[in-house]
């Protein structure tokens, strides 16, 4: 058994470093996060990754997703267990991260991958990032963000279907401009600014940049007939931000975190709901808009 090298990536100014002493099949990040690897640094949650499966008999069920992973809580940390009968009977990965999320115990049972395998596996990776964020200041939100040519950050939260793949790619086909997700913003309170950054859980039109942008503004996206806006009060905004966040929803300190970043937010940042057309003037028409309200 040999020392594996340190991996690091880093997600909204966050960074994860993975090491262990492992043996057999080599590990190594996911293909949508190797954008977001770094060189070596400072962690803000550091993961020690081994074989074997975790005894969690005394573990106590606290949700279950449906999908592949369960969150149980063991002591005073929170377990992710996924388990998946196409990959082996029981656990094919555990995650024992404690509560402030800054160490984090990942257990894969041992012959049940192939070659190589990803210690930070969808959605393992996410789930971490979101406790990370809750302790950060941050969120995680459903939405598309785009920088335009003058280093303007929008971003336009929607639920499946409201048009984000749409905005996604007519922002991508002007000159200057850059798109930080088409499907996963997440949004850090720095100092006295919201900045948005990319993340690597893109969408349909796979655009997931390692980058970051001040928050200008927020554009909640809606079908229209033609372009228009109408701006949100405050408890509006805060409340469509809120239906289209990812908060730690086991955890009422994190909660309490989400909330009050979001809050931050709409009081600092102007926001809008976005009736548009799918064609290139909504982009201009969107700029216009947001110099108008003086941002």
């Amino acid at each position: 058994m040999a020392d594996w090298p340190q991996l690091r990536l880093e997600i909204a100014d966050l960074s994860i470093t993975l090491s262990g002493r492992l043996d057999g099949p080599e590990l190594c990040l996911t293909p949508a996060l190797r954008p977001f690897s770094v060189a070596g640094g400072e962690s803000d949650l550091r993961v020690a990754v081994r074989y074997g499966t975790p005894d969690l008999d005394r573990a106590i069920p606290v949700f279950d997703s449906g999908y592949v992973w369960r969150l149980l809580e063991l002591d005073s940390t929170w377990v992710f267990s996924l388990s998946s009968p196409v990959v082996c009977d029981g656990p094919y990965t555990v995650a024992v991260v404690d509560r402030a999320f800054r160490q984090c115990e990942v257990a894969i049972a041992p012959g049940s991958r192939a070659e190589p395998v990803y210690p930070l596996e969808y959605p393992l990776d996410e789930l971490l990032v979101i406790g990370l964020l809750a302790r950060s200041q941050g969120v995680q939100l459903h939405a598309c963000g785009a920088v335009d040519e003058d280093g303007r950050g929008y971003m336009f939260p929607g639920q499946s279907g409201a048009g984000k793949t749409t905005i996604a790619l007519l922002w991508a086909r002007r000159n200057g401009c850059k798109l930080l997700s088409d499907d996963r913003i997440v949004l850090r309170q720095r100092r006295v600014q919201v900045w948005m950054y990319g993340t690597p859980w893109h969408g349909e039109a796979g655009f997931a940049l390692p980058d970051g942008a001040p928050l200008s503004a927020v554009m909640i996206l809606e079908h229209g007939e033609n372009n228009a806006v109408t701006a949100l009060r405050v408890a509006v905004a805060t409340a469509e931000l809120v239906a289209r966040s990812f908060p730690p929803f086991y955890d009422p300190e994190g909660v309490a975190s989400t909330l009050q970043v979001l809050d931050g937010t709409v009081d600092s940042v102007p926001c809008f709901r976005l009736r548009f057309m799918p064609d290139s003037r909504v982009i201009e028409f969107v700029r216009q808009e947001v110099q108008r309200a003086g941002c």
